[in-house]
């Protein structure tokens, strides 16, 4: 199990709706196992959780 955290401006399912074919999530059936609205967040925001988030593993 692989867990990815990403931003997208757009809906979560039309984002993951290609996976299998998208070498992004290894071209791999995806689950979603968890959202959250962000709002006036910057990208430097998600680069940060990346790294913490890389920290933990």
């Amino acid at each position: 199990m692989i867990h990815k955290n990403r931003y997208t401006n757009g809906e979560i399912n039309k984002r993951i709706s290609k996976a299998k074919v998208d070498p992004t999530f290894l071209m791999a059936e995806v689950e979603v196992v968890g959202s959250s609205k962000l709002f006036n967040i910057s990208s430097k925001f998600e680069n940060l959780i990346q790294k913490y988030l890389e920290i933990q593993n």
